[in-house]
């Protein structure tokens, strides 16, 4: 899988393009989707079939969304308090707007969409086809594929956080950058 941090650079791109009002829906829009390999790992399922119903187009319009909607606020309670940030979290739920639900499903989809490229287990379709369906990995080579999606979106994760790195004038303001803003 692009490890789920490598999932950063799209809601980042995103936000700094249409200029959404709560960047840190649009983080959780695309990565809540990994915390089911480590709930399903609990469970005794073993890569790759650790990803289920969460890494589906389905899931991707329905649930993703939902999970990422109700768990932001928690995120931004907890950065709040462990950074000691002057930061509201009911202006979350005040300034949300359609075009963040917008955003949050195409961070959501394209989360699904990016690991399909390069899984050995895609499942898509899920709960129509449990099957895996390997049609979008790229060159028919789940490992070839990984490599190069990992680097790429690893060097543009890269890129994203020297760039914040180098604007920022704090740590503080860095992670601030980062997270919320």
């Amino acid at each position: 899988m692009v490890f789920t941090v490598f999932h950063y650079s799209i809601p980042y791109i995103l936000h700094k393009r249409f200029k959404s009002s709560c960047f840190s829906f649009l983080i959780l829009s695309s990565s809540i989707q990994d915390l089911e390999p480590i709930l399903m790992f609990f469970f005794g399922f073993s890569p790759p079939y650790n990803r289920g119903f969460l890494h589906s187009f389905l899931a991707a319009f329905t649930i993703d969304l939902m999970i990422a909607l109700a768990l932001t606020p928690l995120f931004l309670l907890l950065i709040k308090h462990l950074l000691k940030f002057n930061y509201y979290v009911k202006d979350f739920i005040l300034k949300l707007t359609f075009k963040d639900v917008v955003l949050g499903f195409l961070c959501c989809f394209l989360h699904v969409l990016i690991d399909s490229l390069h899984h050995a287990y895609n499942p898509v379709f899920m709960p129509f086809l449990k099957e895996s369906f390997d049609k979008l990995i790229l060159f028919n080579n789940w490992v070839k594929a990984s490599l190069i999606t990992q680097f790429s979106f690893g060097m543009l994760t890269l890129g994203i956080l020297i760039y914040e790195v180098r604007k920022a004038k704090s740590i503080k303001e860095f992670v601030k950058s980062i997270l919320i803003d």
